[in-house]
């Protein structure tokens, strides 16, 4: 279960003003032409219910769609473009069917009430036909990852500090399969990931995962992948479950030579962290127990960290954190 690092991610899919030029391409497909997020409110009252029903405030419409699917409106056209651009798109699939897929992510229903809910009023899809397209766009959304969590990153907005990136692992319940899946976290069986955030902007800058809780620990975990990719004299702000590392490459709250001001912004930074862990946890693919094969959920959690990271990238930013690290290594 346990991944190597990944190798050094590609070049940003960048153009010169900064954007995805995924985000600038007109889908080729049907209905991507015409894609823009009236359309995609348009499609989805059935799969709410609400078809033939008075269109409500365009607050109570975007609560209402994030109920459903887990982001706006407008990261779904965002998504398929991207997809469609890098020719990620399953034949035939239409943007309703990334949907459904949203939808299975955000509400993990069982196969009935799915296939109900997706279908034309008084139609059930079949769910043979749910399967169909639903496994190949989580696989298709989690492709792009490498182009949207990018760790040499890292940098942009950098003022010399050596600390760049905030670390933490999360644990995801799955169902019993014994004593190496087991984890303290959750007091459960589960699976494992880590995930650093950029410090000044917010951005997810790096995943890593699955682990085994009972034979991984989170610094078991950073020695293995993220501190290798770390510059000679950089560290990352971290708990005290990573004082192994401390002060060469960690940060901890705990050190005693930690002046109280510096303790304080190491405990924003920490918390800014926790609210990318709630925005995972949303889902309840990822906040339920998995029921799926386990080989899949990698593939789960990629396409929800790519969602994610999209989503601070398109008007969704964590809440910014005024970092000044003031270089000191005995800390």
């Amino acid at each position: 279960m346990h991944h190597a690092p990944p190798p050094p991610p590609p070049p940003p899919l960048r153009n010169n003003d900064g954007n995805h030029p995924a985000l600038e391409s007109s889908s080729k497909r049907k209905k991507g032409a015409t894609l823009n997020t009236s359309y995609v409110y348009g499609i989805t009252r059935p799969i709410q219910n609400c078809s033939g029903m008075a269109i409500c405030s365009d607050e109570a419409e975007n609560h209402l769609f994030r109920d459903f699917f887990g982001c706006g409106a407008h990261l779904v056209v965002i998504l398929w473009k991207m997809m469609d651009a890098l020719d990620l798109l399953p034949a035939e699939v239409e943007v309703v069917n990334l949907l459904w897929t949203l939808y299975w992510l955000k509400c993990y229903p069982t196969k009935s009430p799915a296939t109900a809910t997706v279908g034309k009023p008084g139609h059930k899809v079949d769910p043979k036909t749910f399967r169909k397209y639903v496994q190949p766009l989580v696989f298709a959304m989690s492709d792009p990852e490498t182009h949207v969590i990018i760790l040499e990153n890292r940098f942009i907005g950098d003022t010399y500090n050596d600390c760049m990136l905030s670390v933490d692992g999360m644990d995801f319940e799955v169902y019993f399969h014994g004593r190496r899946f087991f984890t303290n976290k959750t007091n459960s069986s589960g699976l494992r990931y880590e995930i650093a955030i950029n410090i000044k902007t917010g951005d997810i800058r790096w995943i890593n995962g699955p682990f085994l809780p009972g034979e991984w620990n989170d610094l078991e975990i950073f020695r293995s992948g993220l501190m290798t990719w770390l510059e000679v004299f950089e560290r990352v702000e971290a708990d005290d479950g990573y004082e192994g590392e401390a002060p060469l490459k960690v940060k901890r709250p705990s050190s005693i030579a930690v002046p109280d001001e510096r303790r304080r912004l190491m405990g924003i930074v920490r918390r800014r962290h926790e609210t990318v862990n709630r925005r995972f946890k949303q889902w309840k693919i990822l906040s339920d127990v998995f029921r799926h094969d386990l080989g899949m959920h990698r593939r789960v959690f990629s396409a929800i960290a790519t969602i994610s990271q999209l989503a601070i990238q398109h008007g969704e930013p964590l809440f910014q954190v005024e970092y000044d690290d003031q270089t000191n290594r005995t800390n």
